[in-house]
């Protein structure tokens, strides 16, 4: 029998809370260092349960209309997530400046075309000063050399969820290793294809808007459930991996989120096989 997919979110929002107020309690002490790479893990998480927020908002179902296309866009958005989050806690020192840096890079990437096409206009001319001021600060604060801060383009890029478990045939500067390559591999396998087709509005994902937009009552009941589902696993599956490599306390609502989780597929189940259980069962990794 399937749970109400409002327990199975509640629940597993109640965990991101949970786990989120432990981690910035740990950040702000000072237990975890570098302080900047926990504060980008903060940054990750907070955008992750923003994002079951809106999941739930599109495709709830006290909700007057549902929307489970435009949800599972933003559920490849919590798979990208979970990719971050997998590939800095591999090599947290090393990682960090590499996403950075290509932070900044597509920021440059964004700002030269600014610069092309308004750079003569007096009404911008404030907007790309301060652009130059802030890039100056930044490429100082991530240790770039001067070459590098003026030519953006030698800056290696961040390499995409495909990219980071070898699905991709695009040069990149390092891919996941060992349990981490293996689980999200599975997750990649399972969900990435279908979430695309529907972000990148191809003839499928158009076709799902067209069969949900008249749903019969069990049929919305079932949508907003399958989303939400998938929603709060991958959000389990960020909250499981911060709270081990922070070495953070067990939390029992996170538990609780997995034994309504775990069992819904056949993929939820072999990814929590594959790493979550042992996780969950306080085998910290620290970084």
């Amino acid at each position: 029998m399937r749970l109400p997919a409002k327990l199975v979110a509640d629940t597993t929002a109640t965990a991101a809370t949970a786990v989120a107020a432990a981690l910035h309690s740990k950040v702000a002490s000072g237990s975890l260092s570098p302080e900047d790479f926990w504060r980008v893990v903060e940054g990750l998480l907070a955008a992750a349960m923003q994002t079951l927020d809106a999941i739930y908002y599109l495709a709830a179902e006290s909700q007057p209309k549902v929307f489970p296309p435009q949800a599972a866009m933003l559920i490849r958005s919590l798979l990208e997530n979970l990719a971050n989050v997998l590939a800095l806690s591999e090599a947290p020192h090393e990682r960090l400046g590499l996403y950075a840096r290509d932070s900044y890079r597509s920021v440059s990437e964004a700002y030269a075309w600014l610069r092309e096409r308004h750079g003569e206009d007096p009404v911008w001319a404030n907007l790309l000063k301060r652009y130059d001021v802030a890039r100056a600060e930044e490429a100082k604060a991530i240790g770039l050399t001067e070459q590098e801060a003026q030519d953006a383009t030698t800056l290696l890029r961040w390499p995409t969820p495909g990219a980071m478990v070898d699905k991709s045939k695009r040069r990149t500067p390092f891919k996941l290793a060992g349990e981490r390559a293996a689980v999200f591999g599975q997750i990649y396998d399972a969900w990435y294809a279908n979430l695309s087709m529907i972000a990148h509005q191809r003839l499928p994902g158009i076709e799902k808007s067209v069969v949900v937009d008249e749903p019969s009552p069990q049929e919305r009941k079932d949508l907003a459930s399958d989303i939400l589902t998938s929603a709060c696993f991958f959000l389990a599956c960020i909250l499981t991996e911060i709270q081990s490599f922070a070495a953070l306390p067990a939390s029992a609502q996170l538990q609780e989120a997995w034994v309504y989780i775990e069992g819904r597929s056949d993929e939820t189940r072999a990814a929590y096989n594959a790493r979550y259980k042992r996780l969950l069962e306080e085998r910290h990794e620290p970084a």
